[in-house]
């Protein structure tokens, strides 16, 4: 067996980016991802236990990395990564942000020129927080479009898919003009990929908005969308029957259904994407999710009469790899009606899914529900509740639930502190449950946020190293953090600095001072010769010669300030 030497030279670092750490105390200046937020924001894990956090400040878009050791990442909290600026622009806005699989991001957002015109930006990020591309992104409109929107991404192995559409549709009431999905692929260079300059998601009859995607199991991707081909368009321009529908390309951009499309559902009044009407963030709220097996799970909302959309139920089915429908009828994840927001959902482990929404009704409350592959309902019909029914939230604001690495999920929510309708003060709360159904942290959940007056909203959650959550919210200050453990406290911890003191393996306590291997994002002096056979992730490594750090193969050394 080869090994490989990975000799690294004595580092220097200032003093601004080592003095970060995780306090366990969230009124403090010290978890800040940034001092300046104030719009709509998207979260996503850097692959490597921290977060990507991307935000809208006025008309600008900024983004910033907080690692596992609770160090800012890219320049520091109060001069964060510029995406994109147009002072001159009517607004901006985050389309979408989803990893790239090597601690990079790739972002679209919309810049709307003027109150009639907006255009579409692609953007990479590389782990290293540098552009990779044109300094203000690829705009992706294709001619003629007046109105370019949406800007849903999907990950292929050799770069990037985007589905946009054409006009901006009002949700409630659709525009009488005419409403497109259009779909490309760039490479890992930011280069087109398909020959077409942009290929129709569907051909068939109808307007098409709203799109959910999710890669298929051969980097290609599935397309669903709220369609109008089987609704009369009324005087006033609304129509009275949405319908739902999945179109599937190959990585070349083939079709590979059926040019009039798969049918999700099409009963009378509206079956549609599951799209949020509840004006706050923007936010990752995955409704179609690819199962091991190359099948595909989706949500959507059946409204089944007219009073749309505040009457609803949340439906799923499952499709395989050719668009067969595989459950005989649609799953209803609860048979209480009402206007569910904010929908979250994960992987079970199982090739099912659980799921989270917040009910309009009832004072806000939180429920959580799993579908099995088989479609069955293994908790109550009419789900769990996570939070107590008499914490309100006045606001309506968002919740984010993740998955960690023990058939578990993390959810989170703000609760109001007062009784009294619309009061400033809120708290940011969170709750554990497994795939049983059962709450793992103390009812009615623990507290991660308590700052009097300091607004937390926006909440968002990635999954850390372990069982360990990286919670993300904005605040009063700006944009605060917070690594919570297994057991729901916030982590409390110091930057570390530990030297080995005999050399040997790696993950060997007996080497190190104290007694104690390195946790992650410690800084390390190596003053003994020593063998990495497994995955670390630290702040810093400073080798004294003639030490030497020996990296295996199948090893890899991550270092967040290099």
């Amino acid at each position: 067996m080869k090994t490989s030497y990975l000799l690294l030279a004595l580092l220097i670092f200032s003093s601004s980016k080592i003095i970060a750490q995780w306090d366990g105390n969230s009124s403090t200046l010290n978890n800040l991802v940034t001092t300046a937020s104030n719009g709509s924001a998207i979260t996503v894990s850097d692959k490597y236990g921290g977060a990507i956090r991307v935000w809208e400040n006025n008309k600008s878009i900024f983004i910033q990395r907080k690692t596992v050791g609770g160090i800012v990442g890219w320049n520091d909290v109060t001069n964060p990564v510029m995406l994109f600026q147009d002072a001159a622009s009517n607004a901006v806005g985050i389309a979408d942000m989803i990893v790239d699989g090597d601690g990079g991001v790739y972002i679209s957002w919309v810049n709307h020129v003027t109150a009639t015109t907006a255009d579409l930006y692609l953007q990479h990020i590389g782990s290293n927080g540098q552009k990779s591309w044109n300094a203000n992104g690829i705009k992706i409109n294709p001619a003629g479009a007046v109105v370019c929107t949406e800007g849903k991404l999907c990950l292929s192995n050799d770069g990037v898919m985007i589905v946009w559409g054409t006009e901006k549709l009002d949700p409630t009431v659709p525009s009488p003009d005419s409403n497109r999905l259009y779909i490309q692929k760039y490479n890992l260079d930011g280069i087109v990929s398909w020959p077409a300059a942009a290929t129709p998601v569907s051909i068939a009859a109808g307007l098409k908005f709203w799109p959910v995607l999710a890669a298929d199991s051969s980097n290609g991707i599935y397309v669903s969308f709220t369609d109008t081909r089987n609704s009369a368009r009324a005087p006033d321009g609304t129509y009275n029957n949405f319908d739902l529908f999945m179109q599937h390309f190959s990585p070349d951009g083939q079709r590979l259904w059926s040019d009039s499309d798969v049918v999700i559902s099409n009963q009378p009044f509206h079956q549609t994407s599951y799209n949020d009407y509840a004006p706050t963030s923007v936010g990752n709220r995955p409704s179609m999710l690819t199962d091991d097996l190359g099948n595909v799970i989706i949500l959507y909302e059946n409204n089944m009469d007219d009073f749309f959309p505040d009457n609803e139920f949340l439906e799923a089915q499952r499709l395989n790899f050719s668009g067969a429908h595989m459950w005989s009828n649609a799953v209803k994840a609860d048979v209480l009606r009402g206007n569910k927001i904010y929908l979250q959902s994960a992987p079970d482990g199982n090739n099912g899914l659980v799921m989270c929404w917040k009910n309009i009704q009832g004072a806000a409350t939180v429920y959580a529900q799993r579908i099995t592959s088989a479609g069955t309902l293994p908790w109550n019909s009419n789900a769990i509740a996570i939070n107590s029914p008499i914490e309100n939230d006045f606001f309506l604001s968002d919740i984010s639930m993740v998955a960690n690495d023990a058939g578990e999920y993390v959810v989170t929510w703000l609760m109001d502190t007062s009784s009294v309708n619309f009061q400033p003060t809120q708290y940011l709360k969170a709750q554990k449950f497994n795939n049983d159904g059962l709450l793992k942290w103390p009812y009615p959940g623990v507290l991660i946020s308590t700052v009097d007056g300091d607004n937390p909203n926006i909440p968002q959650l990635v999954k850390s190293l372990d069982t360990s959550i990286l919670f993300t919210w904005k605040c009063a200050r700006g944009i605060n953090a917070a690594l919570v453990d297994n057991n729901g406290s916030l982590r409390n911890q110091p930057v570390i600095n530990i030297t080995a003191i005999a050399s040997g393996n790696w993950n060997d306590p007996s080497i190190w001072a104290g007694n104690t291997v390195p946790a992650p994002g410690a800084n390390i002096t190596i003053t003994q010769n020593i063998a990495v056979n497994t995955n670390i992730i630290c702040n810093s490594i400073t080798v004294q010669p003639p030490a030497t750090l020996t990296v295996n193969p199948g090893s890899m050394v991550t270092i967040f300030n290099n």
